[in-house]
């Protein structure tokens, strides 16, 4: 796609977005570069309409007009525009020329009828009958659809003036067919033109730490490709969030409108990233939407643990390929792609400005207890508070994202777990904000991460560690500060983006040798360029 065709669908996207100002702005710089672009003057007639300039939307439908006289678009909504001028006369030398070369367009013909009355030897009884549905054509797209299904449950943006009171009518939500503006939905408008790559739609069922509709973000941000992101269950930790079908397992309602927003993105998608399982929903039938070229399936944790036979076993039989974490007790199943690490923008987790030191403060989420040994941790803890009496516990446990990571960012230590041998996301989150982690650590994590700064920990010496940090809080200060830059240098979102990227290429193409500068990223986008080899 060029840079006019990129500037179009960019003005067009931000217009049925509500931005005039900033469709206008691409819009006229089509018209810079291509003056005889009908889409552009008419998609500017169209705003003109939107500001009530009428004089300026007669120019710029006839501009359009004039390059091509049977440009139905324009045609519609010059016309309209003249209706409600009470000057649709004007018109009427095109419209019957237009008729006579095309005898069975009925929305040439319906306009004709509003002009001259159903007694027109080309409008018949049949006609007449249907004349009450209005047309309201898409001032971008050549895509008209008859009233009744515009209302069906998508959300109407009216013209704000009466004089753009019978203008058409745009739906923010567009219709299913080649139309890919749905996808550029959280792309950044300066970045539209670089989008020349895949549809990819990230599903999962749950948003899991936030991570899905992050790598949405980072697909629009740094790849030439566009993502949206469904979540098929929302929780009550409430991440970003672009498209959640329910409120939770137990909702039994689904609103119509955003699932028939889900079927457009996957009906329009050209790769799946999926979060731990495919779950079927409305229309969706994945079982013959996915195949081994167009998807891959990204597994956090339990279900997989759970599972990993059966898992695995389908793997197998599909040929699709699946991602986990560098966590045995997941890849013992059966070996996945496990070299991408997790991610965490740094940018949305900060250490506070002070942490005195007068009560050492220890948290925990307990999210599975049974898993992350959760019952022993509190009874250490009873012994170490018995012991110090300046030592505070922090249970984070049903509490929203902001609020959970508001009180985490007192606390001077995080307990993670004592389960998989390997430190997760919590304590990505707490090595950010410069905390001491405590997580049990295996010989097989230790040989992706031994520069970790998380201190290792088991059952046996649990007590040992807490009590050795807790009287000597030096060594609190001095291993959290080496947390922040770990995470910077191990768990950048940019880097993950750049392994994503490739490991799709791979999925899609096969194994092949790139360029060094693949263009695959949009480069400028990168803080740190060395990640392209720049």
């Amino acid at each position: 796609m060029n840079t006019i065709e990129n500037n179009l669908k960019a003005g067009e996207f931000l217009f049925a977005d509500g931005r005039i100002d900033e469709a206008e702005e691409f819009f006229l710089s089509v018209i810079e570069n291509d003056k005889n672009n009908k889409n552009a003057y008419n998609n500017l007639g169209v705003v003109a309409i939107q500001k009530e300039d009428v004089k300026s939307a007669i120019e710029y439908f006839t501009k359009s007009l004039e390059i091509d006289p049977f440009y139905k678009d324009a045609i519609f909504n010059y016309a309209n525009l003249l209706k409600t001028l009470n000057q649709l006369h004007i018109a009427v030398p095109l419209l019957e020329k237009i008729a006579e070369i095309n005898p069975d367009d009925e929305e040439i013909r319906r306009l004709l009828k509003d002009v001259s009355g159903p007694q027109r030897d080309f409008v018949n009884k049949a006609e007449a009958a249907n004349s009450d549905k209005v047309i309201h054509t898409s001032p971008c797209k050549e895509n008209q659809t008859k009233d009744k299904d515009v209302l069906s449950g998508e959300e109407i943006l009216h013209a704000p003036s009466e004089i753009a009171e019978n203008m058409s009518r745009i739906t923010k939500l567009k219709k299913v067919g080649n139309d890919e503006s749905i996808f550029l939905k959280h792309v950044p408008p300066e970045l539209i033109k670089y989008k020349r790559g895949m549809n990819i739609c990230v599903y999962a069922d749950f948003n899991i730490a936030g991570n899905l509709t992050m790598l949405m973000h980072l697909i629009n941000k740094y790849t030439i490709h566009k993502a949206r992101c469904i979540i098929v269950f929302d929780d009550y930790i409430s991440y970003d969030r672009d498209v959640v079908l329910k409120s939770s397992p137990a909702d039994k309602n689904v609103d119509p409108v955003t699932v028939t927003e889900a079927e457009q993105i996957v009906s329009q998608a050209d790769f799946f990233h999926i979060g731990r399982q495919p779950l079927n929903f409305g229309k969706v039938d994945f079982n013959k939407t996915l195949n081994k070229n167009n998807c891959v399936i990204q597994y956090f944790g339990t279900e997989y643990r759970d599972n990993g036979s059966q898992f695995y076993k389908m793997h197998m039989q599909t040929g699709i390929r699946g991602i986990s974490w560098w966590d045995w007790t997941m890849l013992n199943h059966g070996l996945l792609f496990y070299h991408i690490d997790h991610m965490l923008d740094l940018e949305t987790i900060r250490p506070p400005i002070s942490r005195p030191m007068d009560v050492v403060k220890i948290c925990h989420s307990p999210t599975n207890r049974a898993f992350k040994n959760t019952d022993l941790f509190l009874q250490v803890m009873q012994r170490i508070q018995k012991k110090h009496k300046n030592v505070e516990l922090i249970l984070l446990e049903g509490l929203s994202n902001s609020e959970c990571l508001r009180r985490k960012q007192e606390a001077h230590i995080l307990f993670d777990q004592i389960s998989v041998g390997m430190y997760a996301l919590s304590a990505i989150e707490s090595l950010a904000m410069e905390q001491v982690v405590l997580c049990s650590l295996s010989n097989f994590g230790m040989s992706f991460c031994p520069d970790s700064p998380v201190v290792p920990v088991h059952r046996e010496n649990l007590y040992e560690v807490l009590d050795d940090l807790v009287t000597h809080p030096e060594k609190i200060v001095r291993l959290g500060k080496r947390g922040r830059e770990y995470v910077r240098r191990k768990h950048s979102p940019e880097k993950a983006i750049v392994q994503y990227t490739y490991l799709w290429d791979l999925i899609v193409n096969g194994l092949r040798l790139v360029d060094q500068h693949q263009d695959l990223f949009i480069k400028d986008s990168f803080a740190n360029k060395e990640l392209l080899g720049s």
